[in-house]
């Protein structure tokens, strides 16, 4: 079974294949007692597991494949197209359930003998695991803050995720023939 999310107390740097690089990290240094706001990866499986069950991996691919890396009409167009892939697809009931109670979780607070639970304005962040090309994709990475709400927070994951795919890395996946 998919482990779709991780806490970052549940990570450390040694887990960057399930949690990128990024993600590791910060579970590193929650772990170590720095002060990292809570919070919680969605794992690389998870990711894998999205774009599998909506085809995504076969249209990406090809999208890739037939696109001229040295025209920037061509890139831009890909680019577009590959977000919009990303954007409509629907997440699996049971993912989307998972992220909306560990979202919950975060803005958790305990009240005399009563929980309340507030949606909390959180960050996304991707978390590449390619390390091989972190310096010629230093800048790549992609921050979406203030974000407010279950359906916000599950529409800007998407949004991350199709940022992973821009007019940098996809000369770069095609050239390194990246999986």
């Amino acid at each position: 079974m998919i482990q779709n999310i991780k806490w970052f107390r549940e990570l450390s740097a040694k887990d960057s294949s399930i949690a990128g690089n990024k993600g590791a990290l910060l579970g590193e240094l929650s772990n170590e007692g720095f002060n990292v706001p809570p919070g919680f990866v969605i794992t690389i499986q998870s990711y894998n597991n999205f774009l599998r069950i909506n085809g995504l991996v076969e249209k990406i691919s090809q999208k890739i494949l037939e696109t001229n890396e040295e025209n920037e009409e061509e890139i831009n167009s890909a680019v577009e197209q590959i977000h919009n892939l990303i954007n409509n697809s629907r997440m699996d009931s049971f993912f989307e359930k998972e992220i909306k109670v560990a979202y919950m979780k975060l803005g958790e607070k305990k009240i005399a003998f009563a929980t309340s639970s507030d949606e909390d304005f959180v960050a996304i962040r991707s978390s590449p695991t390619i390390e091989e090309f972190s310096g010629e994709m230093t800048g790549e990475k992609v921050s979406f803050t203030n974000i407010r709400g279950k359906e916000d927070l599950l529409k800007t994951i998407k949004q991350c995720w199709g940022a992973l795919f821009n007019k940098k890395t996809i000369p770069l996946i095609k050239q390194n023939n990246i999986p």
